[in-house]
């Protein structure tokens, strides 16, 4: 999530605070793209991803073997596609002109749904 987003949200028009989202969300979404990590939601401003639970993407192989993984290694991919976000997220500033800061947060063990 971006730290101080209720700040800057309050401090700039709505419109304004979409614009910064969607070019963070936007890089965040080149970024899964080029981990083959799956974004599952956005929430506000944060930015829920998973790794693993797609291993056979086209051109999956290829960037796992590019980044010297296999398949199995789930969590490094998901730390590689971390520090991509944290350099994009430098490409972007809040509406004000400031850079953004994010706080990631990483789980990893087994995943349920329903």
């Amino acid at each position: 999530d971006i730290a101080g987003f209720t700040k800057i949200a309050s401090k700039a028009t709505p419109g304004d605070v979409m614009i910064m989202l969607n070019r963070l969300f936007t890089l965040f979404d080149e970024c899964c793209e080029y981990h083959n990590v799956f974004k599952v939601e956005t929430i506000g401003d944060s930015y829920m991803c998973v790794s693993g639970l797609n291993t056979n993407g086209d051109g999956d192989r290829e960037r796992q073997a590019e980044m010297g993984l296999t398949a199995h290694h789930h969590a490094s991919r998901m730390v590689y596609f971390a520090r991509d976000v944290l350099l994009a997220t430098g490409e972007v500033t809040d509406p004000h002109g400031h850079p953004l800061e994010i706080r990631i947060g990483l789980h990893s063990g087994d995943v349920m749904s329903g």
